[in-house]
């Protein structure tokens, strides 16, 4: 979005009325080559010039060159070039318009220059809060300002509750920190937090931005103006201008967006407006959001308790006494793969306690050898995720608080009854060996 992807192949801005034109042909092109949903996303009503044209839709962009422009191309519309960027893919495109209002737009035969047309891929599910978050140019990202202040995420797919972990695995309170730049910087990933998730509220929009403190029907009414736009973002009762500064914001979301002209135009129109009154934010409260979301109760409290508690049983296994016993023990290092996969990396404590590898009698004499050729193994993950299995259901069995303050001889008895060494089979032929 915002029509700079394809300046390689010279496109340009269209007025208003060849721009209404183009959307009106390629309307017609997706009626007749395409069944699933598609809308021509909105701008505000007294915009008279366009860097692209967004075209947001359920068919992908397979469908839409198959089927569309395979049949159309030198015939309605010409494609220049093609430019893809994550979710978007860039068309440089060309549409044959008869009688604009400007002919310079016009290369000859009734062709426009190259334009930007941006094909926005969505799901059937995502469909209709994406239509309307993209909408009036860049709204959708100003609630999100409010929304993030406010502890959750707006996005084309919902709105979800962000909930922050500590390395302990309970819940930190991004509102009781003392300052919105503390806040920020729990937002960044900073060392105040652990992990963050974000549990879905609600798919529906006009829900949505109404709990946000928006009035859904002046948002069905349209914008006539950017600062009706802007006008309509301050009258949230959750606006706050400090969630909107760009001092406030992720190095790199300051970096984008100051790119943006219609941002730094907001925040003018916003100090210009404010009020004068230096007040502290107000957010809506866990009641505001259970009375608004009943369903959101449950599911956050269990996300919370899910999480809070694999936070303290990997706390347990992988940062513990756990890992240190097991370590002196059978001088096995122990690595997190992935999420929650355990590789137990055999040592030549475990070597030597086998006698031979690989059909070699470990010894002083030939060991280094055996480290210098380079030959490495590790025990089956499926052996070592069984045994992470059983050392898990043990855990849970207790009670991970009272596993945390076991003693480091307990928790060693605990560790050392789950994993049985002798039981595991070391596969004759390895890909992978690394001797400690």
């Amino acid at each position: 979005m915002g029509g700079n992807a394809t300046k390689q192949y010279n496109t340009i801005r269209l007025d208003k009325d060849t721009y209404n034109k183009a959307s009106k042909l390629l309307v017609n092109l997706m009626n007749q080559y395409l069944d699933k949903p598609f809308e021509i996303i909105k701008a505000y009503e007294t915009k008279d010039s366009f860097g692209d044209l967004d075209l947001l839709s359920v068919n992908n962009t397979d469908d839409f060159e198959k089927k569309l422009l395979m049949n159309e191309n030198g015939k309605n519309v010409f494609i220049h070039g093609v430019v893809s960027d994550g979710g978007i893919k860039s068309y440089a495109i060309s549409f044959k318009i008869d009688n604009p209002t400007d002919p310079s737009v016009l290369l000859k035969d009734n062709w426009t220059k190259p334009f930007q047309l941006d094909f926005i891929h969505k799901s059937a599910e995502d469909f209709d809060f994406a239509r309307q978050y993209f909408s009036f140019n860049d709204l959708g990202n100003f609630i999100g300002r409010i929304a993030s202040g406010a502890g959750f995420k707006f996005g084309f797919d919902g709105l979800y509750k962000k909930i922050y972990f500590n390395e302990d695995g309970d819940v930190v309170d991004v509102k009781s920190l003392k300052s919105q730049r503390e806040r920020q910087e729990l937002a960044n990933g900073k060392p105040e937090s652990n992990k963050k998730i974000e549990v879905l509220i609600t798919k529906d929009f006009e829900k949505a931005i109404e709990f946000l403190g928006f009035d859904y029907q002046r948002y069905t009414q349209g914008f006539k103006t950017l600062e009706d736009i802007f006008k309509y973002v301050q009258e949230s009762k959750y606006f706050h201008l400090e969630n909107f500064l760009l001092d406030n914001r992720k190095a790199d979301v300051r970096h984008r967006d100051l790119k943006r002209p219609n941002y730094n135009l907001m925040v003018d129109y916003f100090r210009q407006h404010d009020n004068g009154v230096d007040s502290l934010p107000t957010y809506p409260s866990a009641l505001d959001l259970y009375v608004h979301f009943p369903e959101a109760e449950n599911k956050i409290k269990q996300a919370v308790q899910d999480v809070g508690n694999e936070i303290k049983l990997n706390k347990i296994i992988n940062k513990s006494e756990i890992i240190k016993v097991a370590h002196n023990e059978y001088n096995v290092d122990f690595f997190t793969c992935g999420k929650n996969d355990m590789i137990f990396n055999v040592s030549s404590k475990v070597l030597e306690d086998k006698q031979e590898f690989l059909g070699i009698k470990v010894d002083k004499q030939n060991f280094e050898q055996i480290i210098s050729d380079g030959d490495k193994h590790f025990i089956n993950i499926a052996q070592t995720n069984k045994i992470l299995d059983k050392i898990k259901n043990k855990v849970e069995d207790l009670g991970i608080e009272k596993v945390i303050s076991m003693k480091p001889e307990e928790v060693y008895s605990l560790i050392n009854e789950q994993m049985d060494f002798d039981g595991l089979q070391i596969p004759k032929k390895t890909k992978k060996l690394k001797i400690r």
